[in-house]
């Protein structure tokens, strides 16, 4: 452990949104999209519809209780031998290497394919030691990983300001444990969480029996989620979301440029920001060592209460985020996991 960071078991939970791929299109839309086989020609650029992103793992019960049993006899070491097959297979499946393809493509401009399948088995290499770390921190303990948290000062003295508080996570490095290294929150944290019935990817309290110290609000199906995350934040409290998914109807997005195109981020941030007055702390966490995360606060975005609520207006807010996450891929650029089109149309 890094001197002068503990990680808590009880505060390590607060960080249960998932990490999932996008799974594809549901039964009802699957006959609207078209399967894309590898072949030696290079691969369309073309932008799709946008799909219905999905929370649901890729892989099966049994391919995940094979990494759990794994861990719990030879920890993350054991583990990770199988990881390489693996994404070696999810790199030439044509329906998962799919989802990798539009951060591929953008990330690396002018690839080839068989380039494109080397950056796509990275990616999913690199993904599955997160899951597994994950995995291991609700099995095993945090105290697995060396966490090194420079700014953890910060995040206390933001809310000593009584202003609420407002933390946009990304879907790269493991950021549930970027939640964990946080030192104790003394007040309530809300999560926005969407979780599909049938997933069995656990989240890392699903591995104990001790209760999860938040509250979980769906923004799919609570009734007036916008209010109760208001409410919350003028106490005072902190909500926690993710930066770089958007939920039910594109009319919540804005279109931004980000890695060359633009694309479609969601505004619930600073829009939860402009209504209440309170600091978006941008979090993030690279891997940076078999068993060691660094963690960023690399922005504090400032909207000022009553901005108004327009896509122009808050798009200045969006995209100082964009820019941050941006500059995250260029350095980690097989640690960002958000496996959806961000850059196609919407339907």
């Amino acid at each position: 452990m890094v001197p002068g960071l503990t990680l808590h078991r009880s505060s390590f939970r607060f960080c249960l949104c998932h990490s999932r791929s996008y799974h594809g299109p549901s039964d009802s839309t699957k006959t609207q999209t078209r399967s894309q086989p590898m072949n030696t020609t290079p691969e369309t650029s073309t932008p799709q519809p946008r799909r219905q992103w999905s929370s649901k793992s890729v892989g099966s019960k049994l391919q995940h209780e094979i990494f759990y049993t794994l861990i719990r006899i030879g920890g993350r070491p054991a583990a990770y031998t199988l990881l390489k097959p693996v994404a070696a297979w999810y790199a030439i499946r044509p329906d998962i290497r799919r989802r990798a393809f539009p951060y591929v493509r953008h990330r690396f401009p002018g690839v080839s394919n068989l380039q494109a399948t080397r950056h796509i088995f990275h990616l999913y290499h690199n993904f599955g030691k997160t899951l597994i770390d994950r995995a291991v921190a609700g099995i095993l303990g945090s105290g697995q990983f060396q966490v090194h948290f420079p700014q953890q000062q910060l995040v206390l003295e933001l809310l000593e300001q009584k202003r609420g508080l407002i933390i946009i996570n990304s879907h790269v490095g493991c950021w549930q444990l970027a939640m964990s290294a946080l030192p104790h929150i003394p007040v309530p944290v809300h999560m926005l969480i969407h979780r599909e019935p049938g997933d069995i990817d656990r989240h890392y309290h699903e591995h104990s029996s001790g209760q999860t110290p938040f509250n979980i609000i769906d923004p799919t199906t609570a009734t007036g989620a916008s209010l109760q995350l208001v409410d919350a934040l003028k106490r005072g409290e902190v909500v926690n979301l993710m930066g770089d998914r958007i939920f039910g109807s594109s009319k919540h997005a804005v279109a931004v440029p980000f890695l060359g195109e633009e694309a479609a981020f969601p505004t619930t941030a600073y829009k939860l920001a402009a209504a209440t007055g309170a600091p978006c702390l941008i979090l993030l966490s690279a891997k940076t060592g078999p068993a060691a995360y660094t963690l960023r606060v690399p922005r504090i975005i400032e909207v000022p209460a009553g901005t108004s609520l327009r896509p122009r207006r808050l798009r200045p807010y969006l995209s100082q985020y964009v820019e941050t996450l941006e500059a995250y891929c260029k350095e980690y650029p097989y640690q960002f996991y958000n496996f959806f089109d961000l850059w196609a149309p919407p339907t």
